[in-house]
């Protein structure tokens, strides 16, 4: 009798024991806790790319074709037919220094500001900017984005590089963006933001006689609504200005589509 009486009171006793819900408001009071010491360094922002027919990632992504858009941190295919929307939060051009394909590591030897820009590059025979070192030079328009997904969650930061027959496309970005302009209340224009205004990257194929391969469309789309999205973009412009955002390249980006210097613009 008694066994069985305690083991009654055991069964009710469990009965009443409730599991407390972890709310919203108890996880935004630990916002950010445990990441501390994650840095720029340990993540890098991630390249959103074009896969293009030679890319590796083809082999490992199942559905993924060239011409589509890949976020290469996530291994992601991004985006539909209709591209991904994104704004500028950052930009900066740079010069690459790589060695020859099977020299090194796969990463550029050096990284060079315009105003670290080698004097001594000059065209060679291959088409390719030389160093006296025999190494070359490549130039990296490098935009600094946030991609939203027409979704409620928040949107994702990235780098979108370009480089070779991809230039024309990034000038003429860069003068939309540097020529943007709104009125405000008093009639009077002031220099927007470049992150004032969404713009839509689509994937392009063209061609010529050494083959087919994918660039990038830019278009302007409407000014941004979303004051959350605003604050995430004014933060991340702050990071890129403080030196936080890091960018890696590799030589899969720079080389699927053959010697750049040799496709025309």
């Amino acid at each position: 009798m008694n066994q069985t009486k305690t083991g009654a009171v055991t069964k009710k006793a469990e009965q009443a024991v409730s599991v407390a819900e972890v709310t919203l408001a108890d996880l935004q009071k630990l916002q950010g806790l445990g990441t501390e010491n994650i840095t720029s360094e340990d993540q890098g922002t991630p390249r959103i790319v074009i896969l293009q027919q030679m890319s590796p990632e083809l082999d490992g992504i199942e559905g993924a074709k060239a011409g589509m858009i890949l976020n290469k941190a996530t291994g992601e295919v991004i985006g539909d037919k209709d591209g991904i929307d994104v704004l500028v939060c950052g930009y900066e051009k740079v010069y690459l220094e790589w060695q020859d394909r099977g020299k090194g590591s796969g990463a550029p030897v050096n990284i060079f500001q315009p105003h670290q820009r080698p004097t001594d590059a000059v065209k060679g025979d291959d088409g390719k900017m030389r160093l006296s070192n025999g190494n070359y030079l490549e130039e990296s328009a490098n935009f600094y984005v946030l991609v939203g997904d027409g979704s409620d969650k928040p949107p994702v930061a990235g780098v979108v590089s370009m480089k070779g027959t991809q230039l024309k496309a990034a000038r003429s970005w860069n003068y939309s963006l540097k020529n943007e302009f709104l009125k405000n209340s008093e009639g009077k224009f002031f220099p927007a933001p470049s992150f004032s205004r969404f713009y839509n990257l689509k994937t392009l194929k063209t061609q010529n006689d050494k083959g087919s391969w994918f660039i990038w469309s830019v278009a302007k789309k409407e000014l941004i609504e979303d004051k959350n999205v605003l604050d995430m973009a004014i933060k991340f412009n702050a990071s890129i200005k403080r030196g936080e955002v890091t960018t890696k390249y590799d030589r899969e980006e720079t080389d699927t589509t053959g010697n750049s210097e040799d496709i025309p613009f």
